[in-house]
Order: structure tokens, then C-alpha cells, then sequence
């Protein structure tokens, strides 16, 4: 009779022949005959498939022989025997989470997902005993086959006891011993450390009582199980027997992902290639792989060859999502893959591609990520004005194309989104076209905020610039920024594109737009330059003007008498000629006195020679000039600190008439003709000399416009 563990059964038991089991046996009680005990010889019974009491420990059996089979008569009998050490029965499930899946708010797509094979992940095991455990006690735990575990023990590791309804549960502060690389004990000493109260002071964890472990490891694909075991001493109390099975890691996938080009709000041809990033125990079946972009990225609905997307997103996180669809029985993985992606405005703050590879069964095979490409701003993109309150002042442009157009494209609108409150202008005399291919574009659009032009011939790849006009609003945005956008006519798709391009900050100064005139002169030639502009308030905040010169264009101021000032209001740094810095052929510098740099309200107007370019080759696309207001005499270029205010003045070409030239010789030539100084002159003539005027003038606006 099996006294203890309690519910051990022998009902399902086989006893080794010739001796035979005897039909009353029921439960705890095991009936024998055909012994043939004989006095003072040793006999054995062997019991196959007994059916152990429930918990463990030691186990306690009554002995008892009869002489005949309906046991009335009892012959010997020995009670409360000691027989073997039952271990307990040691339960064990758990969970890996990988360190994605501990910071969700960080990685919102790749927390879903499985952990991944060779990858340190968090592994947590829940344990349950029959049998208790006890200070003093030893907990080892082993990862066991050929595809075993490696254990990492630092500072994450954890143990806990859970309260036995499960509403709370208490560190047990002890450490982790590392037996080998898949195997560590648990040590519990003698004297508890965690302050958690018990019914039995000595107790570690109650029987039934579930006790969770947390270590770090790194998994395999291998085949392996677990196996938990408590000890006292040398005595082995709990065991699962090594039955828990492993888990299921997914393979590291490696991504590749090209793009050729990635301007904003573009859609471009991406290379995909996937590859699992160790040798596998099997080759996997991948016949699904879904892609899933950075925020503001999207798919269009036909997306590729293998490749289609219904608009969805990875669960709440916004991310755009396509699948791509294995043709047949073969695996992506390996394969080059070509997906269409749209760009967004700008390179998201978390610029990661995640692939999920899908098995046969639709089941997660594996995933991988990447850093792919950024958004590529137009190149060398600006905006140049001058920040007045309520003025019109010219606005330039600039830009670097890389796209070449193919035989039947034609790039040729330009679209311009400006800061909230600008009054955008492009009409025929707020426009200079400078290096933009062909005549002078069309506006189509302009006004509020954005400005539309249409090109007569397309835009190749290579830089430009124009120049438009615009009215600033009375209240300028703290930090305004533009768009610059090349379409493709018919289309309209986007070639390339600059978003966030900084515009510049408003200045207290009230000065007009400066004018550029000239002196019509042919290459390698002198011209005397004359810029004016307009005080409508006083300062005293400005220590020198800075003129800007395109590439190609020489200042020749040799001494301070080269440069005609109009105005003798000007506060001019006293010293003779030490008012001009003329040091440098590309700009030139009229600095003003420190002590009394007041400048009234008023226009000023500065001559200075100026040697053309040599030869057309020698002009720059980027024909700007520039005059600066400055804080300081040190400055050289717009955008430095002590530059208040920097105006853009459209250039002009050699053999170019100004506008105020052309006013010039009307308004000479008329008066000429009224006066009646030429007596000659008869109506024919004067029909001749009209017709040259507009013969005149249309050689003019040719040359403007090539």
C-alpha cells in the first residue's frame, strides 16, 4: 500500500512474470501472488507503469505477505517503510520578447513581431512546483539538445514570486550562476533577502505556487528543450524531466534597398533585395514579403511586377504597407526586386524600411530592417530677398537640376509655394528669366503664396536662376520657408523638388527695392553700374553697404573717386579714401562713419566701373547681384550675422540695354523731335524713325530674352 505521495496508483501497472498481478489491485494497493517467498532468501517485485503520487518527496509504503490468495492469513508485515525519493513535478512555460517588443512607443512596427534567432532577447519563464521549495534550496535551469540556448546573466536578471490568487507578486533578491553557456543555477540562501513574508518562515515558493525567471539569451534554430530542476543538497525535489519544448525564434532577414534617385513627392523605382542573414537549418519558403515604409512614404496601387498595394497601413502606426507575391512556388528571398515608391516632402525623422517574410502557412518566417535612402532636396536650392515689411522686392531663385529629360519629356513648369502672406508676382515685368532656357516663360499662375511658370523650351540638367517679384506681408512669419518644384508638362509628374527652404527674417530697416541700371557695354568691355535705392526711415544700425558681383563681373574701383555718391547726406567713414574697400574684384564695400552713422530718410545712388565678362561661357548661370545692408564691415556674403538686410538685384548680360537706358534715349530722342531742333525732320521721317524705334526696340527684348 502506498501510503505517500498521496494519489500514487498502481491500477495501470505490469508486474514482471512469472509473478502475476493480482485483479483486486486497486489505486494505492498492489496485490502480488505467485511469489514463492521462501525464509531468509531476498525477493523482488518490479512494477512497470506506476503512476506517481502527486508531489513528492519521500515516498512511504506498508508491507504486508499472506500464505494463500485470499490473504486472511497475514504471514509478515512492515509499516510506514521508507522506499524512494519522488521529485516533484516541475512545471515550465514561457514567452521570448525581443528588446523591440520592450519599447513599443520607440519601435511601433517592429514590436509585433517575433523574436528573431541569434539576437539577444528577453525570455521569461514561468515556473510551478508539486513540491516546495526552500531556503537553502538550488533552481537549475538548462537549455538542452543540439540547438541549445546561450544564456546571458548580467544585471537583467530577475526572479519573482507571483501571489498565489495573482494579483501581485514580489522580487526575490538573488543572483543568477552561470553553469556553462545554456545552463544557470539559482542559490537560494539559507536566510531570506527578499523581506516576503510566508506561513513557513523557511519557504521559498509554496507548491502550485508559480515563481517567474527572466534572463536575457540568444536563440537558435536548432532543435532544443528545457529541463528545470530544484535541489536540497544532492537530492533532486523537482523536475520536468527535460519534456518543456523550445521556442520558436524567426530568422534575421538582411534587407537592401536602392534608390537612383529620391527627390520629394516623387515616385521612383526602389531595388529590394532580401536575404536571410545566417545559414539556416532549412531552406526557408518565403512567398510573401510585406513592405512596410517610414512615415510619410506610400505605394501606388501597382507597385511592381510582384507587387500591389490597397492603401493599408501597418496597424495604427500610419505606415504604408505593399505585398509583394512570390509567382509560383519560388521564394522571394534572394530574388532582386524592383517596387514603385512615393516620396514624401521631406526624410522622415525615422527613416527605417521593416520586411516581414511570410512562410507557406502564412505564418512569420522572419524580418529584417534597413536605413535606406533619404529625400533628396533639389540641389544648391535658395530663395534670396530682403526681409521689409510690406515692400515689393525682387525674390531670386536658384537651383541645380540633376534630372536629364528623356527624348519625349519635357520639364518645363516650375512651381513655387512661398511663405504665408506673400503676394507672389511673375507677370512679364516682374519676371527675369536670367538662365532659364528659351524666351520669357509664361506666368500662369501667381498671387497668394504660390507662383506657376510655364517654359518655352525644357530644362536639362544644370543650374539656374530667375528672378521674380513679390509684396511682403506686413507681419513676416518667424521662419518662412519655400517650395520649389520642376514638373514635367502634360504629366505634371514631379521631377524634383526643394521643400523647407529657408526664406529670411524681417528686418526694421524700410528701404525700397534697389535698381540696377548700366551702361550698355560688350564683353571684356567697362560699364559704369548705378544702383539706387530709398530710405523711408532713418537708422543708425548700419556700418557699411556690401555690393555683390556675379561670377564673371569685375568691380575696377582703383581709388574712392571711382564711386559716385550721390547724396551728401550719406555719413561716408571720414578719412578721404578710406570710405571705399575695393580689395576684392567680386564685391565692394562703402563703409560709413562709427561715430555718426545715422542715415536719413532719402534715396542714395552709387556709381562704380565694372568690367564685363570676357565671352558668354564666362557668364554665370546664377547672374544675381546683391546689395547688402551690414551692422558691421566684415561681412561678405548674404546670410552672415551682421548682414540686416540683403536685396537681389537681377543681373543683366553684355551688350544688354537697361531699362533706364532705353528711358534715357526715348526721353532724349523726344525731345529732340518736339523742340524743332531738327528742321530736317518731316512727317516720313519721322514714320522712318518710329519704325527703327520699334525695330530697335524688338532687338532689344530679343536679347533679353536668349
Amino acid at each position: 500500500v502506498a501510503e505517500y505521495p498521496k494519489e500514487m496508483s498502481f491500477e495501470n501497472a505490469r508486474i514482471e512474470a512469472p509473478q502475476q498481478k493480482d485483479s483486486r489491485s486497486k489505486g494505492a494497493n498492489l496485490i502480488v501472488f505467485n511469489l514463492k517467498l521462501e525464509v531468509g532468501t531476498e525477493a523482488s517485485v518490479l512494477a512497470v507503469g506506476v503512476r506517481l503520487g502527486r508531489g513528492g518527496g519521500q515516498s512511504i509504503f506498508n508491507l504486508a505477505t499472506y500464505k494463500t490468495v485470499d490473504l486472511q492469513e497475514k504471514v509478515d508485515e512492515r509499516l510506514q517503510f521508507m522506499g524512494f525519493y519522488q521529485p516533484g513535478r516541475a512545471q515550465l512555460s514561457g514567452a521570448l520578447r525581443s528588446k523591440y517588443a520592450m519599447q513599443p512607443e520607440l519601435y511601433p512596427v517592429r514590436a509585433s513581431f517575433p523574436a528573431r534567432a541569434g539576437e539577444e532577447t528577453e525570455a521569461t519563464f514561468d515556473l510551478m512546483f508539486s513540491y516546495a521549495l526552500y531556503f537553502g534550496d538550488r533552481l537549475i535551469l538548462t537549455c538542452e539538445g543540439a540547438g541549445a540556448y546561450t544564456i546571458v546573466l548580467d544585471a537583467r536578471f530577475m526572479l519573482f514570486r507571483v501571489a498565489l490568487d495573482a494579483s501581485s507578486k514580489d522580487q526575490i533578491l538573488v543572483t543568477g550562476s552561470a553553469l556553462g553557456a545554456s545552463r544557470l543555477e539559482v542559490l537560494f540562501p539559507a536566510t531570506s533577502k527578499s523581506g516576503a513574508s510566508s506561513s513557513l518562515a523557511n519557504v521559498v515558493l509554496e507548491a502550485a505556487q508559480t515563481m517567474q525567471l527572466i534572463t536575457w539569451l540568444v536563440p537558435t534554430f536548432g532543435i532544443n528543450s528545457w529541463r528545470v530542476e530544484t535541489r536540497s543538497g544532492q537530492r533532486l525535489t523537482n523536475t520536468n524531466d527535460g519534456n518543456s519544448a523550445g521556442f520558436a525564434p524567426v530568422a534575421q532577414l538582411q534587407v537592401l534597398m536602392q534608390a537612383q534617385r529620391s527627390p520629394p513627392q516623387t515616385t521612383v523605382e526602389v531595388l529590394l533585395k532580401v536575404s536571410p542573414a545566417a545559414v539556416l537549418q532549412s531552406n526557408i519558403m518565403v512567398p510573401e514579403i510585406l513592405l512596410i515604409a517610414p512615415i510619410g512614404f506610400s505605394f501606388p496601387a501597382l507597385c511592381g511586377d510582384l507587387c500591389t498595394s490597397r492603401g493599408d497601413t501597418f496597424g495604427s502606426t500610419g505606415q504604408a504597407v505593399a505585398v509583394l507575391t512570390s509567382p509560383g512556388t519560388n521564394t522571394l528571398l534572394e530574388m532582386e526586386l524592383a517596387v514603385m515608391v512615393t516620396t514624401p516632402d521631406r526624410t522622415p525623422l525615422e527613416l527605417i524600411w521593416v520586411i516581414q517574410a511570410n512562410g507557406v502557412a502564412e505564418q512569420v518566417a522572419g524580418w529584417g530592417d534597413a536605413e535606406s535612402f533619404k529625400i533628396n532636396q533639389m540641389r544648391d536650392t535658395a530663395v534670396y530677398y530682403a526681409g521689409i515689411p510690406s515692400m515689393r522686392v525682387q525674390v531670386a531663385f536658384l537651383f541645380t537640376l540633376s534630372a536629364q529629360p528623356l527624348d519625349e519629356q519635357l520639364f518645363t513648369i516650375i512651381d513655387v509655394i512661398a511663405p504665408e502672406g506673400f503676394e507672389m508676382s511673375c507677370q512679364e515685368r516682374a519676371l527675369w528669366k536670367l538662365s532659364l532656357p528659351g524666351g520669357i516663360p509664361v506666368c500662369q499662375r501667381d498671387g497668394a503664396e504660390s507662383m506657376r511658370l510655364l517654359l518655352n523650351e525644357t530644362l536639362r540638367a544644370g543650374s539656374y536662376s530667375f528672378v521674380t517679384e513679390a509684396v511682403l506681408p506686413a507681419s513676416m512669419p518667424t521662419l518662412p520657408t519655400f517650395a520649389v518644384a520642376v514638373r514635367e508638362n502634360g504629366a505634371e509628374a514631379m521631377v524634383d523638388a526643394a521643400f523647407d527652404v529657408p526664406g529670411w527674417p524681417s528686418t526694421s530697416l524700410l528701404v525700397t527695392q534697389p535698381t540696377l541700371a548700366w551702361s550698355t557695354a560688350g564683353y571684356g568691355q567697362l560699364s559704369s553700374v548705378t544702383i539706387t535705392l530709398t530710405f523711408n526711415n532713418a537708422t543708425d544700425a548700419l556700418l557699411s553697404f556690401l555690393i555683390s558681383l556675379p561670377p564673371g563681373f569685375k568691380q575696377l574701383v582703383r581709388t574712392a573717386a571711382d564711386v559716385k555718391s550721390s547724396n551728401s547726406k550719406l555719413p561716408l567713414l571720414k578719412g578721404g579714401q578710406d570710405w571705399v574697400d575695393a580689395s576684392q574684384p567680386g564685391r565692394l564695400r562703402i563703409m560709413l562713419e562709427a561715430s555718426d552713422p545715422l542715415v536719413s530718410v532719402g534715396s542714395y545712388r552709387f556709381a562704380f566701373p565694372v568690367e564685363m565678362p570676357e565671352s558668354s561661357s564666362a557668364v554665370a548661370r546664377l547672374n544675381v547681384w546683391y546689395f547688402c545692408l551690414c551692422k558691421d564691415r566684415s561681412s561678405i556674403v548674404p546670410g552672415e550675422a551682421g548682414v540686416l538686410a540683403a536685396f537681389p538685384m537681377a543681373g543683366f548680360l553684355p551688350g544688354e540695354v537697361s531699362a533706364l537706358e532705353q528711358y534715357r534715349s526715348k526721353t532724349a530722342l523726344g525731345s529732340v523731335i518736339v523742340s524743332g531742333s531738327l528742321p530736317w525732320v518731316q512727317a516720313p521721317h519721322l514714320m522712318c524713325i518710329g519704325a527703327i524705334l520699334f525695330c530697335l526696340m524688338k532687338v532689344i527684348r530679343v536679347q533679353e530674352t536668349t
